[in-house]
């Protein structure tokens, strides 16, 4: 389905949209539950009427009956024995029923029969098939007729042979699985959900083929610019190039990029142009080279570790030393007097000795991870000092 795509560059796209493989059961049965709105309803109904199926009495029906066979006054046999059918085509196909259970040939596939009509003759039925191999096998069977009870121009139906078929009541679901193998129309009724296919939903600026390519689009963004010192004069037209880059995820994906077309025509391109088959390329505008304009900054030098040379590490002896700090009071006390206290009831005391033992017994831990630290601090230090 071919219409307007998405808006690009401040200009509308053209877009081929693929539908999906339920497009013909969907069509159909919107058609029949009348969910297309307008002229859409009229043209999905007229398409429903071409595959056999009306609305009368407010009720769905199929018209044409593929087990009703116009009469032609005669019956056929591939055997002359029954069954009977009521044309040439239901004899041969009973022939290649036949043939493909006939001793030696069960190992056949693909049986196929064709009718072959000469004259006034009665017909014969050309049966063909191939071995599992490959190898191919055909005969031949002559169709037997005989005069038929049904008159000329009437209908052989399995309930026997009847003037005019009825039209059989069917449903919409019936209208769905039977209209979803069809054809869909060769122009889709407005107002029809399409629904697309999953997998590649949309062709971006399609071509003039069957099924359409993907066309990149160059979009102008100027006028056309003189290039000095041109004979024949010629112009300088930027444009940008919006070329399909289709993901899985994201089907729509377009790769933008800026382009500039040099020409002898002073109006340049006025309109969005599709990039087709033979069309001038058009010129990448110059990039920034950061190595070309400062070549001796550290980013753009070669590494070359042939043309390294070793040079000797110098090695200094310095003298360290920690000294402990004297800042922080005694290095040894003793636990707090009790505290005590007059309540309602009577005295009452606060002992600090489980604090006291608890600080006695990290002691040495807090001493340790001080050293530490400071050996930390201390080498980092030496480490960074010239």
């Amino acid at each position: 389905m071919r219409g307007p795509g998405p808006s690009v560059g401040g200009a509308t796209a053209r877009g081929a949209f693929r539908l999906g493989p339920g497009a013909a059961r969907a069509l159909a049965g919107a058609g029949a539950r009348a969910l297309i709105p307008g002229v859409g309803l009229a043209l999905t109904v007229a398409w429903l009427a071409s595959n056999c199926y009306e609305k009368q009495g407010g009720q769905w029906v199929r018209t044409c009956f593929a087990d009703a066979v116009p009469s032609d006054g005669y019956e056929y046999s591939p055997n002359n024995a029954d069954p009977w059918f009521p044309n040439r085509k239901g004899a041969c196909d009973r022939a290649v029923v036949l043939q493909s259970q006939a001793v030696g040939y069960t190992n056949y596939t693909a049986w196929s029969g064709e009718v072959i009509v000469s004259g006034a003759d009665t017909g014969n039925c050309l049966v063909r098939a191939k071995s599992p191999g490959g190898d191919p096998f055909s005969t031949v069977w002559q169709i037997r007729r005989r005069s038929s009870t049904c008159p000329v121009g009437w209908y052989m139906t399995p309930a026997g042979c009847i003037q005019q078929p009825q039209p059989q009541p069917v449903t919409v679901e019936q209208i769905e699985e039977d209209m979803a193998t069809k054809p869909l129309p060769q122009t889709l009724p407005p107002g029809f959900p399409y629904p697309l296919d999953p997998t590649a939903p949309f062709i971006f600026e399609p071509d003039t083929a069957n099924p359409p390519n993907a066309q990149p689009l160059r979009v102008p963004q100027g006028n056309p610019i003189p290039i000095p010192n041109t004979n024949p004069q010629q112009y300088r037209q930027p444009v940008t190039r919006f070329t399909p880059a289709p993901t899985t995820d994201d089907p729509f994906r377009l790769d933008v990029r800026p382009e500039e077309i040099v020409g002898t025509d002073p109006s340049g391109m006025q309109t969005p142009q599709p990039v087709t088959t033979g069309a001038p390329a058009g010129k990448e505008p110059d990039k920034f080279d950061l190595c070309k304009e400062h070549p001796d900054i550290i980013a753009c030098q070669v590494f070359k570790p042939d043309e390294l040379q070793p040079l000797p590490v110098p090695n200094e002896n310095k003298n360290l030393a920690i000294t402990p700090d004297s800042g922080w009071g005694a290095s040894s006390a003793s636990c707090p007097a009790d505290k005590h206290a007059q309540l309602s009831f009577g005295p009452i005391a606060f002992s600090y000795e489980p604090l006291c033992l608890f600080a006695n017994g990290i002691r040495p831990m807090v001493i340790a991870l001080a050293w530490f630290s400071a050996a930390l601090t201390f080498f980092g230090f030496a480490r960074k000092d010239s």
